[in-house]
């Protein structure tokens, strides 16, 4: 008789989570840009509209966002979240050296799931040692060159999909519940999103949203509670005030961007900027 040799392999521990294997497949991971940069520090003050992943070669790098002060040194990696303010500075004198990967995670829903995984881990995350690892490969990646160079953008993109699986696994709770659940939350929650950027002149009114949708408030509320752990207003709320930070990086007034995104007035807009953002517009883009 031949004998089932599965029990002595399997390894009951590895119990994967289905629901976020799903989110992680179903991502579209875009690729801006990739390569080296040398003796230029990122930033003085500003934002990413996108992600961007850094690994740190030579010289040392302190950045600052929030509450929150890392200081890189070589062989660090770190991730910018889009939106956020950072300011960042390098040692006077000092050569700084950087691979780099700046891209963009779709569908809109599934970019919040994983801010939400960054932001709650804290920059304590980026200084484990299986990021230092994660580092060297993605080094290895940007070192072929620029993105034009024939298959480094699929390279890229297999690198910066394992780093989003490792902290989504890391970070997410494991009680989101069944794939199904997930899954149909994903669909309400972009079909709101894209409700949304279709109707970006007029005012936010969940009701009226969710009738269009077909679906119950109830229902729109539990999609959005259950993978966000946010309200619906809230979270598209964030998504308009996001579009008008391009509109006013473009060089937009404040007047303008209010009237194109459907505020009553520009008292109105700034106040809501201001609850997202945490500062007024022209605060914000102060330098």
């Amino acid at each position: 008789m031949v004998k089932n040799m599965d029990r002595e392999f399997i390894d009951k521990r590895s119990k994967y989570n289905n629901t976020l294997e799903t989110i992680i497949n179903n991502m579209s991971i875009q690729i801006l840009g990739c390569g080296e940069m040398t003796n230029k520090a990122l930033l003085q003050k500003g934002i990413f509209f996108s992600y961007l992943l850094i690994y740190v070669q030579e010289g040392q790098l302190t950045i600052k966002h929030g509450t929150q002060k890392t200081t890189l040194q070589p062989g660090s990696p770190y991730l910018f979240v889009p939106y956020e303010i950072y300011y960042s500075s390098s040692k006077r004198g000092e050569k700084l050296k950087y691979a780099y990967i700046y891209f963009d995670i779709m569908p809109f829903a599934d970019s919040l799931i994983f801010q939400q995984a960054v932001f709650s881990s804290g920059d304590k995350l980026f200084k484990k040692a299986w990021f230092r690892k994660a580092g060297n490969a993605l080094e290895a990646v940007c070192c072929i060159g620029s993105s034009a160079v024939p298959g480094n953008n699929y390279s890229a993109q297999y690198r910066v999909r394992d780093i989003i699986a490792y902290i989504l696994f890391l970070q997410i709770p494991q009680s989101l519940g069944t794939t199904t659940l997930t899954n149909n939350a994903r669909v309400i929650i972009n079909q709101a999103i894209n409700y949304t950027a279709q109707q970006l002149n007029k005012p936010i009114n969940i009701y009226q949203l969710a009738y269009d949708l077909g679906i119950s408030h109830s229902l729109l509320a539990r999609a959005f509670n259950h993978l966000l752990g946010l309200p619906p207003i809230k979270v598209l709320t964030a998504f308009k005030i996001h579009y008008a930070l391009r509109l006013l990086n473009k060089g937009q007034n404040v007047s303008e961007t209010a009237k194109a995104l459907g505020y009553s007035s520009p008292y109105h807009f700034s106040s809501t900027f201001k609850k997202v953002m945490g500062e007024s517009p022209s605060k914000y883009f102060k330098h």
